[in-house]
């Protein structure tokens, strides 16, 4: 038999997940539906325990989100218990439609983490990070998608990252191979053009936003969830780059 390179339970329990205690559960959809559920989600990934949000919820509050990608659990914070989630974005449309499902997913999501923090529940705090800008995110909405009214949302914020979409990056990376290929005739201006390709400042947004979920997380104790468009690439790229910074097992 190959060697297992990842074991998604054994990495959620060295985070500190207990799925015997009715909080949390580990959704196993390889074996459950054959990957219907949200067939670009891996075939294990973590939600709350099934006698505080049922299969059926988290049907529901799946079809809220692009691509079915519902908000669900990374990374459980080891000392302060806050969570780090991730998701797509929500179905809201011109009509700024409601979801009570993903409303209430998300709150369990906001009073599920910082467990060993004194605050009450109903004070504790959530942080929603949109990799997008506010103009793209609103855009979206033309589409029958968009971003959240945390007006819905108890104690939530929300943050726009004003990260470029896949094809700018594209566009910039384009540019930058150009700059870089060593026939380039840069006339000396290297500097300038690699400014211009607009590389750097991409790769700054995604530190930026990066360091602002750890500053929530770790420093704040507060729950964050992060989404971009259809929730892969920016959010990938933030998520990931906090759990670097935040949990030393995964710097080699």
């Amino acid at each position: 038999e190959p060697a297992r390179i990842y074991d998604a339970e054994k990495e959620y329990r060295r985070q500190g997940f207990n799925f015997n205690e009715g909080i949390w559960r580990l959704k196993d959809q390889a074996n459950e539906n054959n990957f219907e559920f949200s067939p670009t989600y891996p075939a294990k990934f973590v939600v709350p325990d099934a006698r505080s949000f049922s299969d059926s919820d988290l049907q529901k509050a799946a079809e809220h989100r692009s691509k079915k990608r519902l908000p669900v659990v990374v990374f459980l914070h080891p000392e302060n218990g806050a969570l780090l989630c991730r998701c797509s974005q929500p179905m809201v449309g011109l009509n700024k439609k409601i979801s009570p499902e993903d409303v209430r997913l998300l709150s369990l999501y906001r009073t599920h983490g910082q467990l060993n923090t004194p605050s009450a529940p109903s004070e504790h705090k959530f942080v929603i990070l949109d990799c997008r800008g506010s103009l793209a995110a609103t855009g979206n909405q033309t589409m029958g998608k968009g971003t959240e009214d945390v007006s819905n949302y108890t104690n939530t914020t929300l943050v726009f990252g004003s990260i470029g979409n896949i094809h700018v990056m594209r566009s910039s990376l384009r540019t930058l191979q150009q700059v870089a290929l060593p026939s380039a005739n840069n006339g000396g201006d290297f500097v300038a053009k690699l400014h211009e390709s607009g590389w750097l400042n991409h790769i700054r947004l995604v530190l930026d936003l990066a360091v602002t979920a750890v500053r929530h997380v770790h420093v704040e104790g507060s729950g964050v969830l992060v989404h971009c468009s259809d929730g892969w690439d920016r959010t990938a790229q933030v998520t990931s780059m906090a759990q670097l910074l935040m949990d030393p097992y995964f710097r080699t």
